[in-house]
């Protein structure tokens, strides 16, 4: 039997011995995490840094945070929505794999794919130069586009 405990961004997961059920071994302490905020969407509005969206309907654009910095997180999960695109402001991009979108206005990332059951393609973002440069850091699906 195991039990997950959380301590603040620690989770500590204990494994009791069947016959003995007052001796645990912790068998992963102290694995980080970093639960981010989320914000169900299905409507046009502006994106915030450190922050899991999901787009439950429509089909709309949201621009990248013009202000990060090194190491914020954005997520995005499409769940009942048609797509959505992350649009980019001046001397912005996006890298996923070994691609990356145009720099500027010009470049976009567009996921528009989803399964019978309406659950869509997820995807983590991190920034890695402050105000510009955003990187895949977690990926699911494969339905995404890089203009």
């Amino acid at each position: 039997r195991s039990q997950k405990g959380n301590m603040g961004n620690q989770i500590i997961i204990t494994v009791q011995d069947a016959t003995n059920t007052q001796k645990g071994v912790n068998t992963l302490p102290n694995i980080p995490v970093d639960p981010l905020p989320l914000v169900f969407l299905s409507a046009a509005q502006s994106l915030s840094t450190n922050t899991a969206y999901v787009f439950t309907q429509g089909s709309f654009s949201y621009p990248l945070p013009t202000v990060s910095a090194m190491n914020d997180l954005l997520e995005f999960k499409l769940q009942g929505a048609d797509s959505y695109t992350i649009t980019q402001g001046a001397g912005q991009s996006i890298m996923v794999g070994d691609s990356s979108t145009t720099v500027g206005t010009a470049g976009s990332l567009t996921c528009g794919v989803m399964d019978p059951e309406g659950k869509g393609d997820w995807i983590r973002l991190k920034c890695t130069v402050p105000n510009t440069t955003w990187m895949e850091f977690g990926i699911s699906g494969s339905s995404f586009t890089l203009n």
